[in-house]
C-alpha cells in the first residue's frame, strides 16, 4: 500500500466514525491516511454511506486474511477494541494508540493499552494517570513509549469565549458502554438541568446550547427521554434552548422535532460551560472557556494529585453542590497540565504532526 499511516476502527457505534472523521476535518489526518474498519452487520451500510461521500480512502473487511500487508506501516487506534489485539500481532508494523480525547474516564486507563508500541497522551496529566494506576512505569517513560502531543488528538470544541455572551453550553456525555462507566449527568430526576436553570437565572443567561454525546441513548434509550424532559424543563424556565448537530436517527428527529437544532459548526460565542467527566472538558479548557464539571455518581480514574484537588474543589459539582468559582490563574495551570508537548512539537502546525510522529518513532524505535 502507498499509505504510511493506517487507522484501524472496530466500533459498532456510528458516533465512533464521526469522532474519527473530525480528525480529517481538523487536518490531523489527510487523504493519504487510510481508514480500515471491520465490517459488522450493524455498520456495513452506514459506514460505507458516510465514507463514500468523502475523499477519505477507506477499506472494509470481514476476514483478517483479506487485509493487505501492513509491513513498515504505522497503525493508529482511536478506540480500544478486542480485535485490536489481533491487528497488533502484525509485528512488522508499528502500533500506536491515539485515543480520541483526554479525560479521566476509566476507559483511559484500561490495561489493554499496554499492547501498543506507543501511546499518545495530551500532556503530563495523561502520563501521571498511567503511572498512578500502574499501567506504565518509569522504564516505559524512559523508552519514550508515551508521547505528549498536546492538542493534536483531543478534538476541537466549536466554541469561543465571549465574556459578554448571554449563552452557555451544556455538554453531557453518554451512559457509557458499561454500567460502571456511566459518567453522564443526565438523569431521571433532572438534577443537572435544574442546577443549570438556577445558575442561568442568577447570572442572567438567556440561552443554552446543549451538545449531547453522539452515543447518548445507545446503551440505554431512556436517556433520550431524560434529555428531552430536561430540555423541556429549561424551556419552561424561560431559557431558550438550542440542540447542536444531533439528528442521527428517526427517533431523534421525532422526539426533538419542536426544538431548534443547529447543524453548522462555526465557533459559537459562549460565556461558560457545564460538562461531565469527558473529553470535551479539555477541549473547552484549550479554548480558555470557564467550565464546571459534574461529578455526580462518577467513579472516575482521576489520580490523587494536589493540583487537581484544588481545581475541582472550585469547579466540580458533587451531588448538586458547587462553589461555582473560576480562578483564571489556576485554570491556566490546569490547561498546561492537561495539554503539553514533546520538545518543539507545539510550534509545528497540526497538519504536519503525523509526519513529526513518524520521525519521532523512527528516532526512538522500541522494537
Amino acid at each position: 500500500m502507498q499509505y504510511n499511516f493506517i487507522i484501524y476502527l472496530d466500533n459498532k457505534a456510528k458516533g465512533a466514525l464521526f469522532q474519527t472523521l473530525k480528525y480529517y476535518k481538523q487536518g490531523v489526518f489527510n487523504s493519504n491516511v487510510l481508514l480500515i474498519y471491520r465490517r459488522r452487520l450493524r455498520i456495513v451500510w452506514h459506514y460505507w454511506r458516510i465514507l463514500s461521500k468523502t475523499t477519505i480512502p477507506f477499506l472494509s473487511f470481514f476476514k483478517y486474511k483479506t487485509l493487505p500487508s501492513m509491513k513498515k506501516k504505522i497503525v493508529l487506534y482511536p478506540f480500544n477494541a478486542l480485535s485490536n489485539c489481533r491487528i497488533a500481532t502484525e509485528r512488522d508494523a508499528t502500533h500506536v494508540f491515539v485515543t480520541h480525547g483526554e479525560s479521566h474516564k476509566a476507559t483511559s486507563i484500561k490495561p489493554i493499552i499496554r499492547i501498543y508500541d506507543y501511546v499518545i497522551v495530551a500532556g503530563d496529566a495523561g502520563i501521571d494517570r498511567f503511572l498512578k494506576h500502574r499501567i506504565f512505569d518509569n522504564c516505559d517513560i524512559a523508552k519514550h513509549k508515551l508521547i505528549r502531543m498536546g492538542d493534536t488528538f483531543i478534538g476541537e470544541a466549536p466554541y469561543n469565549l465571549e465574556k459578554s455572551s448571554s449563552t452557555l453550553l451544556y455538554a453531557p456525555t453518554w451512559e457509557g458502554g458499561l454500567k460502571k462507566e456511566c459518567y453522564t449527568s443526565i438523569s431521571e430526576d433532572l438534577n443537572s438541568f435544574k442546577l443549570i436553570a438556577q445558575y442561568c437565572k442568577q447570572n442572567h443567561y438567556t440561552h443554552i446550547i446543549i451538545q449531547p454525546h453522539p452515543n447518548t441513548g445507545y446503551r440505554d434509550p431512556r436517556y433520550l427521554y431524560y434529555l428531552y424532559k430536561g430540555i423541556d424543563y429549561l424551556q419552561k424556565n424561560n431559557t431558550q434552548v438550542i440542540l447542536r448537530n444531533w439528528t442521527h436517527s428517526l427517533v431523534h428527529k421525532i422526539l426533538f422535532r419542536k426544538i431548534q437544532i443547529i447543524d453548522a459548526e462555526p465557533n459559537y460565542p459562549i460565556a461558560c460551560a457545564f460538562c461531565d467527566i469527558s473529553a470535551i472538558e479539555v477541549q473547552l479548557l484549550n479554548k480558555d472557556i470557564p467550565t464546571f464539571v459534574f461529578f455526580t455518581n462518577a467513579k472516575n480514574a482521576m489520580p490523587d494529585i494536589p493540583l487537581l484537588k484544588q481545581y475541582y474543589t472550585n469547579v466540580g459539582i458533587y451531588n448538586g453542590m458547587s462553589h461555582f468559582k473560576i480562578d483564571p490563574e489556576l485554570q491556566k495551570k490546569i490547561k498546561d497540565y492537561y495539554i503539553s508537548y514533546e520538545d518543539g512539537l507545539s510550534n509545528i502546525h497540526i497538519s504536519n504532526r503525523l509526519e513529526w510522529l513518524k520521525n519521532y518513532i523512527e528516532h526512538n524505535q522500541i522494537k
